[in-house]
């Protein structure tokens, strides 16, 4: 993938660049559009559900104030419940009889208009029953709880009952002078109730009501919730995430907490109502996605051939180059950075044709010094001929040294004319120096000797041509010449750590403090002008331009003693590294 990517045109990069870039950012503002929609959409459908569920709780609540108030004058009259009461307790006469009839009748008059009421009744501490009319109550339809919870806790209590009697009782205790004569029991109907919550916005809502303790009051529409099964139903009231999952469908739960009794209403609405509309949403923003991917990718194309154009062109000028069209240029009306590189293939391109125009003149150049060397030639095959000549007159007249010195001279002369290479053997250099030395001591009389002490494996070493000559022939005129016999000349090569090292010592008159000190101001100067000078600062010029600043070398010298020069090279043959 990534070398597909990698070969296509800077064009199709950008075009891609374009798509990848714009479709995130779309993409990134569709779901976050989308999410805030949805986010919106849930808020408003809690916002709207508990608006209404409280409108109705508000309802509720009214009801259940109108029931406290009820309890509280039942309680708290004086003239037709107090009295009575407070009466000791005898066998039932017709003036019981009577008592039971006139509370029944106070009782239905507080009932009047009052429908969501099924009855008020009266129980006394002697387990007396008064009712309002038309109720027939007894001890068996009563809850003992009810009783003894009230007179225990001395306050009004509220009860939900959600068995197979269905309703909400509320109790409160019958108090004269701190002594409990009683309770006084207000149940409120059920469906009075629930028609409270019976509304438009709640008829497709799965609705539950639950009691303070968690006790399933009420629920509506719903096959969802087992209310026999009270894991389903402590599951359903503990939750508290916002999705919740049943029967294979995803619910939103919105729940309501009543203030005055402790009562939570749960709405369960399924998600996919509630995104309908969202999911439409989410289609046309999807063709819009899609639209806008369409247009810039026309826009990319547009926009990318436009840059590219330049860049084709220069590739095509390239192109021509490679077919071997120097003088092509290209003309780009353009100061971006591609204007830039434009500007500088026309400047390479310049320079490319000012040099072939060099070498052209280079080669016509080095045609001409072959010409000159081929006759050039013909000077040392002269030079050559005369020796050879005058080394058989020598060997004609017995004249051994004569003709001694005429071969070394020639073999020297052959051996530096003849080998165009910049580097030599240590061998090679021997030899040069061999032909050297016998030319010398022919000139002095055969008054000193060369010692050579190298190590085996030295003499392949590339050393440059006539590095170590210009050494030797500077110890036997500075050093040994004036000497009537006894010359040495030792020639040492060795490694040690770092470097290979040559010394050439002699057994010389030495060189003066002073001498040297001018000498290593010469080499300090490390002057450039050429090798045509012959001495120890050319020398370790020579070596330190060849091979580094590392490199050179260092004069010992003792007067009237000795004097050794010693010249470091790499330790290593670089010759051969490159080979």
């Amino acid at each position: 993938m990534t070398k597909r990517i990698r070969d296509l045109s800077i064009q199709s990069k950008i075009q891609l660049i374009c798509i990848i870039i714009a479709s995130g950012v779309v993409l990134i503002s569709f779901l976050a559009f989308y999410q805030q929609t949805m986010k919106n959409v849930m808020n408003t459908a809690k916002q709207y559900m508990n608006q209404y569920i409280s409108f109705s709780d508000s309802e509720f609540t009214d009801m259940l104030n109108k029931a406290k108030r009820l309890c509280l004058t039942v309680a708290m009259d004086q003239q037709v419940i107090s009295p009575v009461l407070k009466k000791p307790s005898k066998e039932a006469s017709f003036e019981d009889y009577q008592e039971k009839k006139m509370i029944g009748s106070y009782l239905s008059g507080l009932l009047s208009n009052e429908e969501y009421i099924n009855y008020i009744a009266i129980i006394t501490d002697k387990y007396a029953i008064y009712t309002s009319e038309g109720t027939s109550l007894y001890l068996k339809d009563i809850d003992k709880r009810w009783y003894q919870e009230t007179v225990k806790e001395n306050k009004l209590k509220v009860y939900l009952l959600n068995g197979k009697e269905k309703g909400i009782v509320l109790c409160r205790p019958i108090i004269y002078k701190q002594k409990s004569y009683g309770i006084v029991i207000v149940r409120m109907d059920y469906d009075s109730i629930i028609d409270i919550y019976d509304t438009e916005v709640l008829k497709d809502v799965d609705f539950f009501i639950f009691s303070a303790e968690g006790k399933l009051f009420y629920q509506k529409n719903s096959p969802l919730l087992n209310k026999d099964n009270e894991t389903e139903v402590n599951a359903l009231y503990r939750n508290s995430q916002k999705i919740i999952h049943l029967k294979g469908r995803d619910y939103y739960y919105i729940e309501y907490q009543s203030r005055d009794i402790g009562t939570k209403s749960v709405s369960l609405i399924p998600v996919s109502r509630l995104t309908k509309d969202a999911n439409k949403l989410r289609i046309i923003s999807v063709i819009i996605m899609a639209l806008s991917i369409l247009v810039i990718l026309v826009i990319s194309k547009f926009l990318s051939g436009k840059i590219c154009k330049d860049i084709q062109l220069l590739n095509n000028c390239m192109k021509k180059v490679e077919e071997g069209d120097l003088q092509i240029r290209a003309v780009v009306q353009s100061e971006d950075e591609i204007g830039k590189v434009t500007n500088r293939f026309n400047q390479m391109m310049d320079q490319i044709s000012m040099l072939v125009q060099e070498v052209q003149v280079k080669e016509e150049a080095k045609r001409e010094a072959q010409l000159n060397a081929l006759e050039a030639q013909i000077q040392p095959h002269f030079l050559y001929n005369t020796l050879a000549s005058m080394q058989h007159v020598a060997s004609m007249r017995h004249e051994t040294e004569i003709e001694e010195v005429a071969n070394a001279l020639s073999e020297l002369l052959r051996s530096v004319l003849n080998n165009r290479n910049e580097y030599v053997t240590l061998w090679e250099e021997y030899e040069y120096i061999e032909n050297f030395i016998k030319i010398e001591n022919f000139k002095f009389r055969n008054h000193f000797e060369i010692i050579w002490d190298v190590e085996e494996e030295i003499w392949l070493y590339h050393l440059p041509k006539l590095i170590i000559q210009p050494i030797v022939e500077n110890s036997i005129i500075h050093g040994i010449v004036d000497m009537e016999k006894g010359g040495v000349i030792n020639i040492k090569a060795y490694r040690n750590e770092e470097f290979l090292l040559i010394q050439v010592i002699d057994n010389g008159r030495g060189i003066s403090k002073e001498t040297i000190e001018k000498l290593e101001k010469e080499i300090k100067r490390n002057d450039k002008l050429g090798f045509r000078q012959v001495g120890i600062a050319n020398v370790f010029n020579r070596i330190r331009l060849l091979y580094g600043e590392r490199y050179g070398g260092t004069i010992y010298s003792y007067e009237n003693a000795f004097t050794c020069i010693e010249m470091r090279f790499p330790k290593q043959d670089i010759k051969l590294k490159e080979g």
